[in-house]
């Protein structure tokens, strides 16, 4: 007998692994407890959630010789050129148990693929809405640390307006799709330290007009594009520590005038021109420690940003 091929679809969109305890075909309701921190007032709520995990066994027999290059098991990741060979109904099944972000890249591949994962992704987008409006309840405060996301569907946060504080710490972000944060009218502090991010999107931050700070630290970054950070026009801090940065573009920092305190710290730039910091009109400390830069282009920068303090 072929063995089974286990496709874990999370209906809450938060990329947690199914049980290694046997479960049943259709669903398996697990209790998930957590403890979130008021970090304002110091009290710790503990809070009872019911997620509804769908766990949908599909025979190796069905799939037949498409197994193998439509699904690879080892890393969840898919063969989209393959499905056009597959009948419409087997592509739908599959691309219907797709993880988050590999559902989302094969509805940007044609419009005809848009139009096969649509009603899967507005289902998966409710039902991430929904588990984040539940965890935050009344609080401003919404703690999803090493929640293990994978994907931020446009339109999650949408009725979350009241939210002044976002951890996303420690989660398995790769990127951020523009409209991510749509809803977040209100959020001051945004953290997303310690995730895979590789890239930031022209528009990622495009919604949040309100925010202070913003933590990017310990990320996967290699270059700062312009657009990156448009939208943040009340941005105080932004930390880029720890990241594998390369490059940063002229203009990078254009859209962030009200910037005070830039962390760009512990990364792997030997050259930044001096274009590269302009629009920040009123920065006041800028960290490049433990970089690669030259002592000329040390100097040069101090002479284009005589008010900035610069720690090299």
């Amino acid at each position: 007998m072929k063995k089974l091929i286990i496709i874990t679809l999370l209906i809450s969109t938060l990329g947690l692994s199914a049980s290694e305890e046997p479960v049943k075909k259709d669903t398996a309701d697990r209790i998930k407890y957590l403890e979130i921190g008021d970090k304002t007032k110091g009290l710790t709520k503990r809070r009872k959630l019911m997620d509804i995990v769908r766990v949908s066994q599909v025979k190796a027999e069905e799939l037949g010789d498409s197994k193998s290059s439509a699904v690879d098991e080892s890393n969840s990741s898919v063969n989209f050129e393959y499905f056009e060979s597959l009948p419409p109904e087997m592509i739908v099944k599959i691309v219907n148990q797709l993880p988050d972000k590999d559902l989302f890249n094969f509805a940007q591949t044609s419009k005809r693929h848009r139009n096969i994962a649509l009603p899967e992704i507005k289902k998966r987008t409710e039902a991430q809405n929904k588990f984040f409006k539940d965890l935050a309840g009344n609080s401003d405060i919404l703690d999803l640390l090493n929640e293990n996301i994978t994907y931020i569907f446009p339109g999650a946060f949408k009725d979350l307006g009241s939210l002044k504080w976002l951890y996303l710490d420690r989660n398995q972000l790769t990127k951020i799709e523009s409209g991510a944060f749509k809803g977040l009218d209100n959020l001051k502090k945004l953290y997303l330290y310690r995730n895979q991010l590789t890239k930031i999107e022209p528009g990622a931050f495009k919604d949040l007009g309100s925010l202070k700070y913003l933590s990017l630290d310990n990320n996967q970054l290699t270059k700062i594009e312009p657009g990156a950070f448009k939208g943040l026009d009340n941005l105080k801090r932004l930390n880029l520590i720890d990241n594998k940065l390369t490059k940063i573009e002229p203009g990078a920092f254009k859209d962030l005038g009200s910037l005070r305190e830039l962390f760009l710290n512990r990364n792997k730039l030997t050259e930044i021109a001096p274009e590269a910091f302009q629009g920040l009109d009123n920065l006041k400390r800028l960290w490049l420690d433990n970089n690669k830069l030259t002592e000329e282009n040390k100097k040069a920068l101090r002479k284009a940003l005589p008010s900035v303090e610069i720690s090299f």
